[in-house]
């Protein structure tokens, strides 16, 4: 229960900062309500598998925590059950989430990250006038232009009662400070071999000012080039490919992200065990004295990870299975943290009389 409970934080707390990211890259992309929702519910997924981990250590430290605090842990003691034997409810717990970590690592996380980099990708062949909101006051990429439109077609191809804002000179295209265009249409073209995107203005006027005066000009077709659209990613990575894949390449990098993948599951039963070792509290210690020892051991031990994997993936270290050197030397402070205080060896309990 505590658990679930420390997880549903910590996934609240990083969906509020994934949601700040995703916004971000929606407002710079262009990219439409619907996209950013999916895109949010893709990245919610891959969270869960950041947050076991510490979830299993943070619920772990809390309730041993709390059998110190309520002196039930002084009985134990007492009865000769010393604190590693909780290792054994500990790692039960721990392997039903050690199970969904690994689910998660080799196949639900690559899943989404395969499906994020799909949906922006499918967004870049969409024309960006569909991205337009009629009636409003609209800019596309750069924010130099500024776009108006009472109707918008179905696919965007095709606005209506349109008006267009650009700044000139901020792109250096011309002596002209701004122009202005209405056209009582707007066709999106494509140029397919270069990229280019094109807004075709027809019957309309233009209205330009430089340091000379205004200019207007009446045109019956004006293509006027769009600005460039950033697609916020790239090609499918080491992170995105499937676990399949990974196991067939010899790559660095590959098999850095393969090891990676296999450590997750790991990291949970270690954390566990190194959460009971450092429960252990003071009968007037508070409850959460030891969740800060815990933080910083969670984080020098997932940069351990991370360094391990970068060092794999450059060739400067050959490949460790399973990153196995980070976890033995968790293991071996959760063994040093028990031998301390003499949990290991204890005297077993003593029997009752008999009747």
């Amino acid at each position: 229960m505590t658990t679930v409970a420390v997880t549903s934080v910590l996934i609240l707390i990083l969906v509020a900062q994934s949601l700040s990211s995703v916004l971000s890259d929606a407002v710079a992309d262009g990219l439409p309500l619907l996209t950013v929702a999916k895109l949010l519910a893709f990245n919610i997924v891959g969270l869960f598998g950041v947050v076991v981990p510490l979830s299993i250590l943070l619920s772990t430290l809390i309730t041993i925590g709390r059998l110190y605090r309520d002196s039930e842990m002084a009985a134990f003691n007492a009865c000769g059950i010393s604190l590693v034997r909780f290792c054994k409810p500990a790692l039960m717990v721990a392997g039903f989430f050690a199970l969904l970590a690994l689910i998660l690592s080799l196949f639900v996380t690559p899943w989404s990250l395969r499906q994020q980099e799909n949906l922006v990708a499918g967004v870049a062949q969409q024309s960006p006038l569909a991205f337009l909101s009629p009636g409003t006051f609209s800019d596309i990429g750069t924010g130099s232009d500024t776009f108006y439109s009472e109707e918008i077609s179905k696919d965007g191809k095709r606005i209506s009662t349109v008006f267009v804002y650009t700044d000139v000179d901020s792109k250096s295209e011309s002596q002209s400070e701004w122009a202005v265009e209405i056209a009582r249409y707007g066709d999106y073209q494509r140029d397919e071999e270069r990229g280019d995107e094109y807004l075709v203005l027809l019957d309309g006027q233009r209205l330009e000012s430089s340091e000379e005066g205004f200019r207007l000009t009446t045109f019956a077709k004006h293509g006027l080039r769009l600005p460039s659209r950033a697609t916020g990613m790239a090609a499918i990575d080491a992170a995105a490919m499937s676990t399949s894949d990974l196991f067939a390449s010899n790559d660095p990098v590959l098999r850095a992200e393969l090891n990676w993948r296999f450590a997750m599951p790991f990291t949970v039963l270690v954390l566990s065990v190194l959460a009971v070792a450092l429960s252990h509290s003071a009968p007037r210690k508070g409850r959460f004295g030891n969740v800060l020892y815990g933080l910083l051991a969670y984080i020098a031990y997932a940069n351990a990870l991370v360094v391990m994997r970068r060092q794999i993936s450059v060739g400067a270290i050959p490949e460790v299975p399973l990153l196995w050197w980070a976890h033995a030397v968790l293991i071996a402070l959760a063994t040093g943290l028990f031998l301390w205080r003499r949990q290991i060896a204890f005297t077993k309990a003593i029997p009752g009389p008999s009747a």
